[in-house]
């Protein structure tokens, strides 16, 4: 702050916030003082003035020289130096931001010119820095960090662990601001550009130093010498302490500071220990270590006390380390109050905004210390002791880098607070809590206790962790209560409230019935069965043995405690009296037999915990983040503040059929666990680490019929329960005791979360099952009991089962031809070894993780651990073999099916360009040109399919149009006879009365349950079903446990062990039996979700189903085309079921969730709500967003997995425009369906990629050579690639338009239901309603903006359309020659001019149609337009995007069409394939070497070349032979499918790219993959892949499967200064005379070279295909010119006729029409040849949509002129406002209006303040 007479004049930042002032004199006053420009304290500008930081600098540079000199002298060795430049960091070259200095008395003295200390030491800081950088090597690093580590051990007589961590913790204050950045370790690297090799060289020599040194260090701190000096400074200070005391009244030492036992920060290292003692000696308080705190004669229950007046700090033993930090925090605190009340101001501004201020209100309000002498809580006080903890974390974290409690420093914030802070990140802008911390490190603090003045009577309180947690949960529990409450149906359920009043939106059992619908959507479970775990959900809880529970807890409420814990939830010593109470669970049973069994299981399981324990039961809690209640069966929390929570399972388990309880229902009841946890720690600040015990308890409930017979529970003691159903099951972080198991557990559990949630078909449904059940039955058994047994026994059969995966690719793969197999062989294949390789690896250290168990000895122990041993010996074995057969795999049958020989070697590093602007078909990777070919052919076959089932239900939608128009249906009842009532599902076949009698038939297990379904079930078809059933379970078990065969080396042979054949037995004898209907009692009667399915038809069906089928006299349909379009859906339900796109069980129902459009609603007859839509706008909804791939339900980010879009069931708004949404619903279930194919093997080339060495290479690609051999640079480290192509497989496979990255996105906020409750109130929709749920999002809000600003842009603009119809077309001639020449594409462009024109028959136009149809050639979403065709609505949101668009989608179309038609004019059909006949007559003997000979011998040969191309058209041409049948374009002896039409429709398309620059699916480029990158490219898209036609260097094309080289390139290449030689050659390149020819050679012969030697790869192309591109590319350039030349002499003709001034305003007007035309035209092809359009396209800003922002401001700025003029009547003010003209800029199609009104309307134009531009705008 630079000041005057102690008046702020003003304050400098680097960036500029705002400026009314005039700079100029604001630096006179700054400099000269000379001018009275005075600024009222707090009301300052801040302002930036350039010049004024360099005035200081030349002002102060003598203090900064000397300050520098001092800071060189007082290190002691140059890694000392650096280590000081690090601690005194503070600020930058024009960078400085003093606080206000506020004057503590009338007499302070204020200097004339402050300048603040920590600029000078930075500037002294960087100055230090310049001198010393050049001294930094490898030698230095290691020596001057050793001496620096061994120094430190020399002070502390701590021993230090070198590695990569601590070596990046030794600089002073972790990763803050430096003239060098990050961390001095990682720092010192960098300077020396350090491998990842030679990092970890340094690393153990750095060891080898200080573990040779170490102990010497020890030795010279325990030295006679130094413990002489430490005893001095001690006595010293005894003997000041004691003179203190002796001069100081008690009164004085009652400013008491607590750290309390519970209330414990983070734990501070010894480093940060030892400064911290150094400050309070330098401030003079002393430290002492007492057993026990003592406060005014009364024992506290506390870790330490400062005593602020006596300048004495009281630790207990052993708790320094948490205790200490705070209490030096509450002295440093006090000593900033009294010398630096400005700090003190902000630091009491800055708590407000911590997390930990709300938790201190909450926990220290209500104590009498904290409150004044009225009862109030002492605001002040209260702050006090948050900044004091909130300073002792931020210390902390400063000298290590972290802390062990990071959610101690969260702070409150909202949207716009975070990006301040990111801001303040940025630009290293620090908060108070960082200056007082860098303050009280560096030793700063401008001090002493000297300077303290305390109030007396002040004490600082912590209360017990234990009672603090009890506390919060009671009163939470106390303020929610539970009501019924009325649902959206109408219908009453239970809901949390708080404080009576407010109903809380969620319950933890919500969640779970939406993560049953989430997690087995899809085929792990039944439908039924998820219904069954829903409904299982509230028995659970809602048994009346809870209420049992409750009352041995807690008792009747009445405050006096339960049978078993006491009134303050201690557990009794003696259980009260109880023989009074009826039981909840079993009333009418005198003996109370499970009363007491739940009664006694309950008593030891409360005194299985530590003594002093306390207890609550039914615990209500409940999280505002997530709006959500619960209630907790049991919370236990001991006395040192570990929490376990039991939660009660009552179920009703066939033990017959489990033998453990089922993996479906032990993963919901985790998921369940995790959320009371979770809520635990965000709501009342539980720590992770504090839970001990987190688990379910189950009890089985014994039944007969409805009867309860008895219940089951496990004993306390897990090792004591011998029925595994009965075991225990908690979460898999709850520890064991022992480490190692605990780590094991960790992996295992992860093994588990692979399996249960990676995609299956349902087929795959029991086995899947069978593999979860056995692993998590091994996992409890480990945890619980620490029985390893199971667990060995599944790696050994795991390791069958690997080895039999190994010998099935040795005998079914290896050697194959790669071509003979298709996706569907290959994906489930690699699938099977990658899951196997996963999961192997979790066994591979089994006998190290499971050492501890062995220590005790024993025979036993002995033989386990042997057996161990070989188990883990075999498994790493096969492990090593498997990631072989893996690479082999990938690398023969997935690279190879590609044309890639060897993905496995290594590839040059993609630079930074060609990474963020190639796309998928131009990067040189093997791996993306294997992933685009796949994806390429998968998305075509989509497309394919996805055309072919829209025009048959296209056929179906026009007759029943008919059928509905006769019937006099309107639209509210089009698709009532099909549909369920008020429902968007289809009807049901049979009366859902027969399920709901069925189900509760089986659950009360009816006496005449064998009779009911003798009357109402197909008994004969039911029985035949289960014999089916029997054979394919059966031989799946066979197959099974034929993979768990064991090889006997000795016979050679594969064996079942004696365990696994009885295993095996009983699962047949199982399903025997379960399935047996032989009597009336038979299991197989009960088997409910087979017996539902055969219903008696005659008896059961449907009146809506009997409706639909209606047949007439006649045997036929009534209602037959509703019968089709039922048929259709079902069919296409079947067949998305079996891939998995589906549910099992949704099929028959299913139709698909689409959200009504605004739109929609508005053709229907609703009243949207503008408000809504513009929320639903920029917001996200994680469960049913489509086009951003699977988005996680709570964080927005995205997941990965193939999205399923239009299965989430939506609450309302749901579309009826049916068969739109059957389009939209097939296309992407068939995206997901071919997607699903190649998605093991994109991830498998992920994989490989990480496995690579990679080619070293500069930003620009360029290989990198070493020095001395001269060959290319291999570099281990292939990340940057692997990065890259995992990108790519994300975008691709997985559909996510934006990748997920530390800076994906930002959740604005989170929206709730509060329109809903507020409309309900009122009786009016006025509020947004059905945004629950929905995050508001950074991405959709720029996203939506973006598209808003195209539209407006570009609708209707006819300019834009008639430049870019210009461009691709004359890009597609200037480009042509390959596929087709010239003369082809004119033929083309005439042929479809003919068509429109209707110049050509019939049949031809129909072939032509038929052929667009058939091929699928253009890039446009296909599928988008049959849906809108599809609509029964003739306007909807899509239709009026593409009017608006129609004319730059249009030119677009016509283009590609044209390409498409000269294409396949040059095609013809030969052995069953389309080939282009150019390339195919190329490949053969005679053309393959077209340029031997002499140049009359080419030119011969050139000739018969197109007189071959047009026989062989005219014979086997593809629109020759091909056939309309049935109006369906057929090519007779050729499958659509085939790779030749694949391949036709790839290479089309990038035909069509290589003139248009547009993209497809598969062809994704990094850059669009970022939403900042994605906005920079807004009308930018079709640069990359023009430029790259131009100036792009040799390379493979994935797309066009060839290699190509831009144009400009090669003909540049030519050039030299030697003008007349260049001439030469491109004359002799262009006519290939002898001297071309040659000279085309020898490039071919040097590009190969320089290819093969950069690359490493082998240039896969002949020296005529080299001649042949070389030629084009000097053609086309020259061709480019001369169009260029043509259209700059076209434009400077109209140059010179301009009008003359005094010419008509019309004239003049439609003359810059005709320049801004022209100008438009020639940038098609003069963009490429204006350098200054590189800096125009920087220079559009990362936004360009912030225009259309720009232009509302001027609109509402404008609107505010006018009316103001209106309200003061001046006319002038009113003509100068120009509202009109930006109305009309701000919309689409008067935006274009606007740009062409001077034409027509010049006077009009003039009014509006519109004129007419003579220069084209965006293109």
């Amino acid at each position: 702050m630079l000041r005057k007479n102690g008046n702020v004049i003003i304050k400098i930042k680097n960036q500029a916030l705002g400026n009314n002032y005039d700079v100029e004199s604001a630096e006179e006053i700054a400099v000269n003082g000379n001018k009275p420009f005075v600024v009222p304290k707090g009301q300052y500008e801040i302002i930036t003035v350039p010049t004024l930081a360099e005035i200081m600098r030349q002002q102060y540079s003598e203090e900064v020289d000397r300050r520098t000199q001092q800071l060189m002298l007082e290190a002691g060795s140059d890694i000392s130096l650096l280590d000081a430049i690090y601690s005194n960091r503070i600020a930058a070259d024009n960078y400085a931001e003093i606080e206000e200095y506020e004057r503590g008395d009338e007499n302070d003295v204020v200097p004339d010119w402050y300048v603040p200390d920590e600029y000078l030491t930075s500037r002294a800081s960087e100055k230090a820095y310049d001198d010393i950088k050049n001294k930094i090597n490898k030698s230095f690093i290691i020596n001057g960090l050793s001496e620096l580590i061994l120094q430190q051990v020399r002070n502390t007589e701590v021993k230090f662990d070198v590695n990569e961590q601590s070596l990046s913790n030794l600089s002073t204050y972790g990763n803050r601001y430096a003239p060098h950045g990050g961390d001095l370790f990682s720092f010192l690297l960098s300077e020396i550009n350090a491998t990842k090799a030679e990092k970890q060289s340094i690393v153990e020599k750095i060891k080898k130093v200080v573990d040779e040194n170490q102990q010497s260090a020890i030795d010279f701190y325990n030295s006679p010498e130094q413990t002489q000096k430490r005893e001095e400074e001690k006595r010293i200070f005894e003997e000041n302490l004691k003179k203190f005391r002796e001069t100081t009244s008690n009164e004085d030492i009652d400013y008491l500071p607590f750290q309390l036992v519970g209330t414990e920060l983070s734990t501070a290292s010894p480093a940060t220990i030892a400064k911290i003692k150094d400050f309070l000696g330098r401030i003079g308080v002393k430290v002492k270590e007492y057993d026990s705190i003592v406060v005014n004669g009364v024992k506290q229950n506390a870790n330490a006390a400062a005593l602020i007046t006596q300048k004495l700090i009281q630790i207990v033993q052993g708790k320094e380390g948490i205790a200490l930090p705070e209490e030096a925090m509450h002295f440093a605190l006090e000593i900033i109050k009294q010398t630096n009340p400005a700090l003190y101001n902000k630091l009491l501004r800055e708590i407000n905004t911590y997390q930990l201020y709300k938790q201190v209100l909450a926990d220290y309000g209500t104590h009498p210390l904290y409150q004044t002498a009225e009862g109030k809580p002492d605001i002040r006080k209260l702050k006090d002791e948050a900044i004091a903890k909130v300073l002792a974390e931020t210390v902390i974290n400063k000298n290590e880098g972290s802390i062990d409690n990071p959610e101690h420093l969260a702070r409150v914030e909202t949207w716009w607070s975070k990006m301040i802070n990111w801001i303040k990140q940025l630009f290293n802008i620090k908060s108070g809590m960082d200056k007082a911390a860098l303050q009280v490190l560096s030793g700063e603090i401008g001090g002493t206790a000297e300077d303290i003045r305390a109030e007396e009577g002040k004490a600082f309180l912590q209360k017990s962790k234990q009672d603090d947690d009890i506390d919060r949960l009671l009163t939470m529990d106390a303020r929610l209560s539970i009501k019924d409450a009325e649902t959206e149906d109408g219908k009453k359920e239970p809901r949390y409230f708080l404080d009576g009043v407010t109903k809380i939106a969620r319950r933890v059992s919500d969640e779970i019935k939406d993560w049953y619908s989430r997690r087995f959507g899809n085929n792990d479970i039944t439908k039924s069965e998820r219904d069954k775990a829903i409904d299982d959900l509230k028995k659970e809880k809602g048994t009346a043995g809870h209420a049992d529970f409750e009352y041995l807890v807690k008792g009747l409420n009445d405050g006096r405690g339960g049978v078993l814990v006491d009134e303050n939830g201690y557990l009794r010593d003696e259980p009260l009296d109880d023989s009074g109470y009826v039981s909840r669970i079993d009333p009418n049973d005198p003996d109370r037999t499970i009363y007491n069994t739940l009664k006694d299981n309950l008593y030891e399981r409360l005194k299985s915990f530590p003594r002093g324990t306390k207890f609550l039961s039914e615990v209500k809690i409940y999280d505002p983040k997530t709006n959500k209640g619960a209630t907790i069966d049991l919370i236990a929390i001991t006395p040192d503040g570990k929490k376990s929570i039991l939660d009660w399972k009552f179920m009703d388990l066939n033990v017959d059929a489990y033998q453990d309880v089922p993996w479906y229902k032990v993963a919901a009841w985790q998921s369940q666990m995790e959320q009371y946890k979770t809520m635990l720690i965000n709501a009342y600040g539980f720590r992770a680490e504090d839970f001990d015990q987190t688990r379910m308890i189950p009890i089985r409930a014994i039944y007969s019929g409805t009867t309860l017979l008895g219940v089951e529970i496990g004993a306390v003691n897990p090792k004591d329960i011998t029925d595994d159903y009965l075991l225990p099951v908690s979460l898999e972080e709850e520890p064991t005791g022992n480490e190692q198991i605990d780590a094991l557990l960790k992996k295992l559990n992860a093994a588990y979360k692979t399996i249960s949630e990676k995609k299956i078909l349902p087929s795959e449904k029991k086995e899947k099952a069978v593999q979860l059940n056995a692993l998590f039955s091994a996992i409890r058994q480990l945890q619980m009991r620490q029985n390893i047994q199971p667990l060995l026994e599944e790696a050994k059969l795991l390791n069958n089962y690997v080895q039999k995966i190994i010998n099935r690719f040795d005998t079914e793969w290896k050697g194959k031809d790669p071509m003979t197999f298709t996706e569907k062989d290959r994906d489930p294949f690699l699938k099977e070894i990658r899951d196997a390789e996963k999961m192997i690896q979790t066994y591979t250290d089994l006998d190290v993780n499971l050492s501890d168990m062995f220590m005790s000895g024993g025979e036993e122990n002995e033989k386990l651990e042997n057996d161990v041993a070989r188990t883990v010996k075999f498994a790493r074995s096969l492990s090593d073999k498997l990631g072989r057969t893996k690479i082999a795999f990938v690398r023969d049958f997935v690279g190879k099916s590609e044309k890639v020989e060897d993905i496995t070697t290594e590839e040059k590093e993609i630079g930074i360009l060609p990474r963020w602007w190639s796309d998928t078909a131009t990067l040189q990777l093997n791996s993306t040109k294997i992933l685009f070919r796949k994806a390429n052919r998968a998305l075509t076959k989509a497309a394919m399919d996805s055309v072919d089932l829209a025009r048959e239900l296209e056929e179906i939608e026009g007759r029943y149009k008919k059928w509905a128009s006769a019937k006099g249906l309107s639209k509210k009842e089009y698709f009532d006879i099909i549909k369920k009532k008020g429902q968007n599902e289809l009807i049901d076949e049979f009366n859902p009365d027969f399920y709901k009698e069925l189900k509760s038939k089986i659950d009360s297990r009816d006496q005449n349950l064998f009779n009911w379904i003798k009357e109402n079930v197909d008994i004969k078809a039911y029985n035949t079903f289960l014999k089916e059933q029997i054979q394919k379970e059966t031989a799946n078990i066979e197959q099974r446990y034929a993979d768990r065969m064991e090889f006997n080396k000795e016979t050679g042979e594969f064996f079942l062990s004696e365990e696994q054949e009885r295993k095996k037995q009983f699962e047949l004898n199982k399903l025997k039996k379960s399935y047996d209907t032989s009597t009336t009692t038979s299991a197989g009667w009960l088997q409910y979700n087979f017996i539902k399915r055969f219903p008696k038809a005659d008896k059961w069906e449907s009146e809506e189903w009997r409706e639909l089928f209606k047949k007439d006299a006649a045997g036929n349909y009534v209602n037959k085309p509703a019968v089709d379009l039922y048929n259709y859906i079902r069919k296409i339900n079947d067949n998305y079921r079996e891939i998995g796109y589906l549910g099992r069980g949704e099929e028959r129902t299913f139709l698909p969730w689409v959200r009504k459009s605004l739109v929609e609603t508005l053709m229907s007859g609703g009243r949207p709500n503008l408000m809504e839509q513009f929320l639903r706008s920029i917001s996200v909804d994680p469960d049913a967003e489509v086009g951003l791939g699977n988005l996680d339900r709570f964080t927005g980010k995205p997941v990965d997995e193939i999205p399923k879009y239009f299965t989430t069931e939506i609450d309302k708004d749901v579309s009826e425009d049916l068969f739109k949404n059957l389009a939209l619903y097939n296309n992407f279930a068939l995206k997901y369906k071919y997607l699903s194919e190649i998605e093991q093997q994109s991830l498998a080339l992920v994989e490989i990629e990480e496995t690579k060495g990679a080619i070293a290479t500069s930003w620009f690609s360029k290989t990198k050579y070493d020095k001395k051999t001269g060959n290319v640079v291999i570099v281990p480290d292939n990340s940057k690639n692997t990065e890259l192509v995992d990108a790519m497989v994300k975008g691709i496979i997985y559909g996510q338009k934006y990748l997920k990255s530390d800076t994906f996105d930002i959740a604005l906020a989170r929206l709730s239901n509060v329109g809903t409750r507020i409309n309900k109130v009122l009786g009016v929709k006025v509020f947004p309603e059905n945004l629950e749920g929905r995050i508001v999002s950074l991405n959709k809000s720029i996203s939506t903006l973006n598209k808003t600003f195209q539209l407006q842009a570009m609708g209707l603009n006819p300019l834009s359309a008639l430049s870019n119809l210009f461009g691709g077309t004359s890009q597609s001639i200037i480009n042509s020659g390959k596929y087709f020449t010239k003369s082809d594409y004119g033929a083309a462009e005439a042929k479809i001019n003919a068509k429109w024109l209707n110049f050509i028959s019939e049949d031809e136009k129909k072939k032509i149609i038929g052929a667009l149809d058939y091929f699928l050639p253009l890039t446009e979403d296909y599928s988008r337009e049959i849906a809108k065709h599809l609509s029964l609505n003739k306007l909807t949101g899509e239709g009026i995007q593409d009017f608006l668009m129609s004319l730059m989608r249009n030119s677009d179309k016509h283009v590609q069409t044209v390409n498409f038609l000269a294409y396949l004019g040059n095609s013809a059909v030969i052995d069953d394939k389309v080939v282009n006949v150019r390339e195919y007559l190329r490949s053969t003997p005679e053309y393959s070497d077209m340029y031997s000979g002499t140049v009359e011998q080419r030119k011969e040969k050139e000739k018969k070349f197109e007189q071959d191309v047009k026989k062989m058209m005219d014979e086997k041409g593809v629109m020759k032979v091909a056939q309309v049948v049935d109006n369906k374009f057929v090519i007779p002896g050729v499958d659509r499918k085939s790779e030749s039409v694949i391949e036709l429709r790839r290479k089309v398309q990038q035909v069509s790219k290589d003139a248009l620059g547009n993209l497809t699916d598969e062809a994704r480029r990094l850059i669009d993959m970022n939403i900042y990158g994605n906005s920079f490219m807004l009308f930018k898209n079709w640069i990359p892949r023009l430029v790259d036609v131009r100036i792009g260097d040799l390379k493979y094309n994935s797309a066009s499967d060839a290699y190509e080289w831009g144009r400009m390139r090669v003909t540049f290449s030519m050039l030299s200064f030697n003008v007349l030689k260049s001439l030469k050659n491109l004359r002799n390149t262009f006519t290939a005379n002898e001297e071309g020819v040659q000279y085309m050679k020898e490039r071919f012969t040097k590009k190969k070279e320089e290819y093969e030697r950069e690359t490493k790869k082998t240039l896969d192309m002949t020296e005529t295909e080299f001649i042949d591109l070389f030629r084009r590319s000097v053609q086309s350039q020259t061709i480019d010119a001369m169009f260029y030349l043509a259209l700059i002499g076209l434009f400077m003709a109209l140059k010179a006729n301009a009008p003359d001034d005094d010419e008509d305003i019309l004239v003049k007007n439609r003359y810059r029409f005709m320049m801004r035309a022209t100008d438009k035209l020639r940038d098609e092809i003069a963009y490429f040849y204006n350098p200054a359009n590189l800096i125009n396209l920087i220079s559009g800003g990362i936004f360009p949509s912030i225009a259309l922002i720009n232009n509302y401001e001027k609109l509402l700025e404008n609107f505010m002129k006018e009316m103001f003029g209106v309200i003061i009547q001046d006319e002038k003010m009113q003509d100068d406002a120009k509202v009109i003209k930006y109305v009309m800029k701000s919309f689409p199609v008067t935006s274009q209006l606007a740009q062409y009104l001077p034409v027509f309307a010049p006077e009009v134009a003039k009014d509006l303040g519109i004129k007419m531009q003579s220069r084209s705008g965006i293109r």
